[in-house]
Parts: C-alpha cells; sequence; structure tokens
C-alpha cells in the first residue's frame, strides 16, 4: 500500500487489491470508530469526503492538508487486524449491503 504523511501527521494508506466486506455505520460513528481502532493498534484506513472531491492526489493531499484532524469528514473508515479486536469495535454493524435491503424494504 502507498502511505501518504500530510503535514498533520495522518497516514493515509492507498489502494488495495483485495477485496473488502463493508459493513453499514451511521457517519456519525464514523470518528469513534476511527479513533477506537486507532487506540486497540488496529490499522485504520481513512476514506474522507475531500477524496470525492478530485481526482488529483496532489489536490486530495493538499485539502485533506488544510483540514484539522477533527473536522475530517469521514465516508468511510477500514479497520484490519486482529480479528477479535477488530470485531469488538465493529460487531454491531451488519453488512452494508444487508443495510441497504433493510432500508429498501423499510420504505
Amino acid at each position: 500500500m502507498n502511505r501518504w504523511l500530510i503535514p498533520q501527521a495522518i497516514i493515509i494508506r492507498g489502494l488495495t487489491p483485495i477485496g473488502i466486506p463493508g459493513l453499514g455505520a451511521p457517519a456519525a460513528d464514523l470518528p469513534s470508530l476511527h479513533d477506537r481502532a486507532r487506540q486497540a493498534g488496529l490499522e485504520v484506513v481513512d476514506f474522507p469526503a475531500q477524496g470525492q472531491q478530485t481526482n488529483d492526489y496532489a489536490e486530495f493531499r493538499r485539502m485533506v492538508g488544510e483540514t484539522a484532524p477533527d473536522q475530517l469528514r469521514y465516508l468511510g473508515v477500514m479497520i484490519y487486524g486482529e480479528k477479535k479486536k477488530v470485531s469488538r469495535i465493529v460487531g454491531k454493524y451488519g453488512l452494508l449491503r444487508d443495510r441497504a435491503v433493510n432500508e429498501a424494504a423499510e420504505r
């Protein structure tokens, strides 16, 4: 994976060639999930909103670098590491696919 170090000492990791299951979590939960995973010593890959605003990596790095860490708005967070540690943090969330199906059924 590529690693970028931006001014506030946030490491942004690059793309991965493997499939990863996605869990559905409310946007408001993402900063807490991010922080809890880091505190547990797990690998965390951030998906900040700025990534959807440009396809130019230099511009992306500039935009994230100009944003205070506590002001980042996450669209997603990938957490990787020891299965028990990850499960403790994300265990209450279902697969994103299942969440979308359930929401559609409620309409």
